[in-house]
């Protein structure tokens, strides 16, 4: 859907919302399950039941990125905050952003496929 929306260059404020939402399904596939405190924590429900709670999901899951994959931490936040700042603030959204909204959408997408081929390699299947 974004990249589909961003072909068609009339709705920057959706490019944008969409990236970070698409953005919030590859991180999350990374970051969940993990465990904290001896606790195995399956989801974002989860770790918003602990200390690691902050200030609402969004915040909370942005800390998460941080703490888990903190190479992906400066585009996981400027989606984030971009995509507030269209929903709630101003819909006119430079094309600038709408840019480097796609360019942070793909290093993600990337860096957690990556992680996931890592993680599949140390962990290989049992026979």
């Amino acid at each position: 859907m974004c990249d589909e929306l961003y072909a068609s260059n009339k709705y920057p404020d959706w490019v944008v919302t969409t990236a970070f939402y698409s953005a919030i399904h590859f991180v999350d596939a990374i970051i969940f399950p993990f465990s904290h405190n001896g606790k195995e924590i399956k989801s974002l429900e989860g770790a918003l039941q602990t200390d690691l709670s902050k200030r609402g999901r969004h915040e909370t899951r942005a800390n998460l990125v941080k703490r888990q994959l903190p190479q992906l931490d400066t585009s996981f936040r400027y989606l984030k905050e971009n995509c507030q700042n269209a929903r709630y603030i101003n819909y006119k959204v430079d094309a600038a952003i709408v840019s480097n909204a796609r360019l942070f959408l793909d290093e993600i997408i990337t860096r957690c496929k990556e992680e996931e081929e890592n993680r599949a390699k140390a962990n290989p299947p049992k026979k």
